[in-house]
């Protein structure tokens, strides 16, 4: 693994370079596909498992609470992914041992930034239990009454730009935080504060661009659970290997 050397060293990315991370992750996808199907697919398994739990409940509305709660810890649950794609680059070999074997060996400092992405999940679960008190009365809403009681309803207006503009916000903490700094833990011999602090400029200096791609990346996301969380097996893994080539074009 290399060195950091400075927080300084994040550099300015063209718009033509973020053309080509999805394509770039898409033929890391094909070179590798059984490994990126297999981590690829624990998603959409606990995708469909929790909605099932949550229907059975007849809490199914907090399925949307939990959707956007994975966008939070994608960079976290990417992570064999971004190893993946280290090997790619560098023709390592592969297998599930030595993926493992890599990402034990960062296990602290991962720890340490997933921890921070767990505690801001944890966050905005607490929130949106609050914002569904204040809002609603009861329990939650089943899915379907969640549907067109809530978002086909003009009054609950204020409940969709509360809950829009507080995902928002901490969407785009850890997007800021983790973009660039999960990657270089595997990349580097970092700290979770160093790497967190490289990601923050690096999207900083590439703020426009970085705008761009969150949305590249929301709707590709999007895109893979609303095909029944199934689309995930692959969109999941081409994000994070595109992820790894939008690092590796910002780290020089």
């Amino acid at each position: 693994m290399s060195s950091f050397a400075s927080s300084d060293s994040a550099h300015h990315v063209t718009l033509e370079q973020t053309g080509l991370w999805l394509t770039k992750g898409w033929q890391d996808f094909q070179r590798a596909p059984g490994l990126s199907l297999l981590f690829g697919g624990l998603y959409p398994i606990l995708g469909l498992g929790l909605a099932m739990i949550l229907q059975w409940l007849d809490l199914g509305s907090l399925l949307l609470l939990a959707i956007s709660a994975f966008m939070l810890i994608g960079p976290l649950a990417a992570i064999c992914l971004y190893e993946i794609a280290r090997r790619l680059e560098r023709g390592e070999p592969l297998s599930i041992p030595q993926i493992f074997a890599t990402v034990r060996q960062r296990s602290t400092a991962v720890g340490d930034l997933g921890l921070v992405l767990m505690m801001i999940l944890l966050s905005w679960f607490l929130i949106g239990f609050v914002m569904f008190a204040l809002f609603f009365t009861g329990t939650p809403p089943t899915l379907s009454a969640f549907v067109m009681d809530v978002l086909f309803n003009p009054a609950s207006i204020p409940f969709m730009l509360a809950s829009t503009v507080v995902g928002g916000m901490l969407a785009t903490i850890v997007f800021t935080i983790s973009m660039f700094a999960m990657p270089m833990l595997l990349d580097k011999d970092v700290t979770a504060a160093e790497a967190i602090t490289f990601s923050v400029k690096a999207v900083w200096i590439n703020r426009l661009n970085m705008i761009g791609w969150a949305g590249t990346v929301a709707i590709v996301t999007f895109l893979g659970m609303a095909l029944a969380f199934i689309g995930l097996m692959v969109t999941f893994p081409v994000i994070a290997y595109a992820s790894w080539h939008a690092y590796r074009d910002v780290a020089g």
